[in-house]
């Protein structure tokens, strides 16, 4: 994963996809909470940047804090 350009890395990426069962790509959820926004919403959008030049869609859900706290401890 550390050759310029990625290109050979990308198609590699589909392949395993692929393989996987995910030829028409793949859709993921990431949940995060504000509490923490530069740490963990930029994050998330930087793979979610990554990640669409595979075909996986990253879907990104901000939760208030005691939402999220609250799912946490229903460990949902």
């Amino acid at each position: 994963g550390f050759r310029k350009p990625k290109d050979a890395d990308l198609a590699d990426a589909k392949k395993l996809l692929e393989a996987a069962g995910f030829a028409s790509g793949l859709t993921l959820n990431v949940q995060t909470t504000p509490q923490f926004p530069q740490f963990h919403i930029d994050r998330a959008q930087a793979y979610q940047a990554q990640l669409s030049k595979v075909g996986i869609k990253l879907e990104i859900t901000a939760d208030e804090y005691t939402v999220y706290k609250e799912k946490e401890r229903t460990k949902r």
